[in-house]
């Protein structure tokens, strides 16, 4: 089973992922971590009935704190897409 690598990672692609998969790819990585993080946001998207309801949860961290970390990831997104 150590020779079986996910196809999300070998691809760098998240669609073929699953959530499962990808909140236990994050426990493993932060279980692994010398000094693991002590904030994390994770949003999810539920688009089954064609609306996008958008929900989130958090650790550690101040609402400002969140807002912040958004406005990084979406300038992070934006350069992985060439913009």
């Amino acid at each position: 089973m150590d020779r079986v690598i996910n196809l999300s990672k070998r691809t760098s692609n998240g669609i073929v992922n699953t959530p499962q998969r990808l909140l236990e790819e994050e426990l493993e990585r932060v279980d692994e971590q010398d000094c693991p993080p002590r904030k994390m946001i994770v949003i999810s998207i539920d688009e089954s009935n064609g609306n996008y309801d958008i929900s989130w949860s958090q650790a550690g961290m101040k609402m400002s704190e969140c807002i912040a970390a958004c406005e990084i990831v979406k300038n992070t997104f934006l350069n992985e897409m060439g913009y």
